[in-house]
């Protein structure tokens, strides 16, 4: 990364590890560093704390959580799901925010009869999706969760998260495949 940090860093990598650190130190802040703290110090853009500049600079994931960071505020600041786990998140800390939709294939079943099927795209209109676009157009809070991620992991954490016991659907099957699969994963949900 070679931009400069807007405001008054000019001219510095924001981004090295080496320049978090100065920064922390020479104002005063210490592994504590609050994540306003932070802002205020690199000219309130989140963008400059990536997870490879913080953990390099000496963060740890206790030393971040203990600062008053949170999964949304990570995220905001661009860490993926793999920088977290690799920064010590555990696949619990993740799911912590992820919205549940109770009997998930039972209500794509029935929003499938009503409407339609159409595992070439996520959403085709209001009526018609894949199972991945379903899960998050009728999971509460699914669209907010979609535009933090993509909607292929959105539907997937809440498809971990609401049946933890199934198996997850197939994206990228055929219509007919997808259909046998949610019928299946719905029966189960009656039982």
């Amino acid at each position: 990364m070679t931009e400069t940090v807007p405001g008054k860093h000019r001219g510095y990598n924001a981004g090295s590890p080496r320049v978090v650190r100065v920064l922390l130190l020479c104002h005063g802040f210490g592994e504590m560093t609050t994540p306003k703290q932070i802002l205020e110090i690199q000219g309130t853009d989140i963008r400059w704390l990536t997870p490879s500049a913080l953990i390099a600079a000496g963060w740890t994931l206790s030393a971040l959580k203990a600062a008053g960071w949170t999964l949304s505020a990570l995220i905001a600041a661009g860490w993926t799901p793999s920088d977290l786990m690799a920064a010590g998140w555990t696949p619990s800390d993740l799911m912590a925010d992820v919205p549940l939709l109770k009997t998930p294939y039972t209500k794509i079943l029935e929003s499938v009869l009503r409407g339609g099927l159409e595992m070439g795209t996520w959403h085709t209109c209001e009526t018609t999706h894949c199972v991945g676009g379903w899960t998050v157009f009728l999971t509460p809070g699914g669209k907010e969760l979609e535009k933090k991620f993509d909607t292929r992991l959105a539907a997937e954490l809440i498809l971990r998260a609401s049946r933890p016991d199934a198996p997850l659907p197939n994206f990228t099957a055929s219509n007919e495949a997808a259909m046998a699969f949610i019928e299946a994963r719905a029966a189960e949900e009656v039982k």
